[in-house]
């Protein structure tokens, strides 16, 4: 068996199959030394290795068009409609909070440089799995009051972010101005945690994309004083577009 060839008619009904002589020579080494290993007698070793370089070249051609299939990430990306409604109908998910999800999820992905054929999916897991720890995190900050002074973010909405792969250095940086703005404002709001999440997403896309712009709570147009007694809810903060505002 070390010495095995297979004959010229074994190479012939291979090449029906328009698999090129250099793979069918590779597969060579590997079904000598496996079944040199296994010591089994067979009377016919061309039949066995026809079958052997069948099958790899078939695994081989289906991965191939599964790789024709995939695209990389790119800045224009958008999910589809059909992903946006398993988000927004079926997941009950707030489409405010799923928009806001997609710079980060274009970002992370187009750093790693992978391809796929499955973006929607794999956007769709993303969102339920932050609105999952959003939902848990925003169910003990609903009681409508103004800012302390002393003003800190929960670990939770850390999580959060960490989900929507955004570091936290870049989101504890942003805590000083966020306070003095909106304790300047006399607001009360029922989660101050969901206002600080959309003010990190606001200025981490900005800086993604490049933007030389300084994101702050000043560039905010400065709240009525007469609305600082008004409370909203999780619904109300999210439908709040302000933030994102250029």
């Amino acid at each position: 068996m070390p010495d095995w060839e297979p004959e010229p008619e074994v190479i012939r009904q291979l090449a029906q199959y328009n698999i090129p002589s250099e793979f069918i020579s590779a597969q060579l080494p590997e079904f000598i030394t496996y079944w040199t290993e296994r010591n089994e007698p067979k009377f016919s070793w061309g039949s066995k290795f026809i079958k052997h370089v069948l099958r790899l070249w078939r695994e081989q051609q289906t991965e191939t068009a599964k790789r024709s299939q995939q695209s990389s990430m790119n800045h224009d990306w958008q999910p589809s409609k059909d992903a946006m409604e398993i988000l927004t109908r079926q997941a009950g998910i707030n489409g405010n909070f799923v928009e806001d999800a997609i710079p980060e999820f274009i970002l992370y992905w187009m750093e790693r440089g992978d391809a796929s054929n499955t973006w929607n999916s794999r956007f769709i897991m993303h969102v339920k799995r932050q609105w999952a720890r959003f939902t848990t995190t925003m169910e003990n900050d609903s009681e409508p009051r103004a800012l302390p002074a002393d003003w800190q973010p929960s670990e939770e909405l850390y999580e959060v972010l960490n989900l929507a792969n955004i570091h936290r250095s870049f989101a504890e940086r942003l805590v000083p101005e966020f306070v003095l703005y909106w304790r300047d404002s006399g607001q009360i709001y029922n989660s101050w945690n969901t206002k600080f999440l959309q003010q990190v997403k606001r200025a981490w896309s900005r800086q993604q994309s490049g933007s030389t712009q300084v994101t702050n709570n000043g560039q905010q147009q400065r709240p009525n004083r007469s609305n600082s007694t008004r409370s909203s809810n999780l619904i109300d903060e999210l439908s709040d577009r302000s933030w994102a505002s250029t």
